[in-house]
């Protein structure tokens, strides 16, 4: 049984990966080493993979080892191997499978575990499927759908009452679920109608894109002379109470005498109720600001269909 997957490491917020080697045992009893991933970035995500991840393999480990009979002499050990791979190693999700072998007085045994972590509303966290669903969706709904077909039809409903849910690893296009030792896969493209957008995962699904006009007019007080190649630099910007100021768009427009009337397109995702968007207006020369809106101009989700007169004044 083997779980082949790809990844190539870009330089994040993570910081690099590297993996540690644990170990645990009893002389003649038992023995189990385990790979546990190190990552040297500050970010939350970061810090709380490197901690949850060892302490899980800790416990994966103590709990073979319990379960080891006891000896009246000591013998050749059983043994657990836990090895990780990773899946996918972004700023938002960390998602590892491990490829678990059991030896037991000459018995080998194989299983895939997979952990799967990201960031939600109260910080980095360990997934279930709950986290990453609609409010609406059920973890049923979604084997039903999604999950159930691609199973033996003798097995099929002994799994749905099972706690199959949460056994999921992530690659780039599919989540995969490991269930009686099948790798069940799903593309991506397939939970997008149960999934939050907004979640833990909202990197990996895609978002809903529509046009949004915004029309105005710059006006300010020609203080002194303008260089011919100034331009009207018209930026849109989300505010939300949890994050800075993004950039969604700018777009360029030749200074005329003021006023300076623009039409300024943007291309949005689907916004969500505490979503705020602001306009930010100047004219720039040879990378200076010469001029810009200095009050928040604050502008619908809809955009502009009418002209609005923007007030710039002298960058100081």
């Amino acid at each position: 049984m083997t779980f082949a997957l790809a990844l190539a490491l870009a330089q994040t917020a993570l910081g690099e990966l590297s993996w540690q080697t644990l170990e645990a045992g009893q002389l003649g009893t038992w023995y189990a080493t385990a790979s546990a991933p190190v990552m040297s970035g500050s970010a939350p995500l970061s810090v709380f993979v490197s901690k949850d991840a060892a302490n899980w393999c800790q416990a994966r480990m103590s709990e073979f080892g319990a379960s080891v009979p006891k000896r009246d002499k000591p013998g050749k050990p059983d043994t657990l191997a836990l090895h990780g791979v990773m899946s996918v190693y972004d700023d938002k999700a960390v998602s590892m499978v491990y490829d678990a072998t059991e030896t037991r007085g000459g018995q080998v045994t194989k299983r895939l575990l997979p952990l799967t972590y990201g960031m939600t509303s109260s910080g980095p966290k360990r997934l279930v499927l709950k986290d990453i669903l609609s409010k609406d969706v059920t973890p049923n709904l979604v084997f039903d759908h999604v999950i159930g077909d691609k199973l033996d039809p003798q097995i099929r409903d002994q799994v749905r009452k099972e706690a199959w849910a949460d056994s999921f690893v992530i690659t780039p296009s599919a989540l995969s679920w490991i269930i009686h030792g099948k790798v069940v896969k799903v593309p991506i493209e397939d939970l997008e109608r149960f999934v939050d957008k907004r979640g833990p995962l909202a990197s990996f699904w895609p978002q809903p894109i529509r046009p949004v006009t915004v029309r105005g007019q710059a006006v300010w007080t020609v203080r002194e002379s303008i260089p011919l190649n100034a331009m009207l630099e018209v930026s849109l910007l989300l505010n939300r109470d949890d994050t800075p100021d993004v950039a969604l768009g700018v777009s360029n427009f030749v200074v005329t005498y003021p006023p300076t009337s623009f039409d300024a397109i943007f291309q949005l995702n689907e916004a969500a109720d505490d979503d705020r968007f602001y306009l930010d207006v100047r004219v720039v020369a040879d990378g200076k600001t010469l001029y810009r809106n200095r009050n928040p101009v604050r502008v619908p989700v809809d955009g502009w269909q009418t002209r609005h007169i923007i007030q710039l004044e002298p960058e100081r």
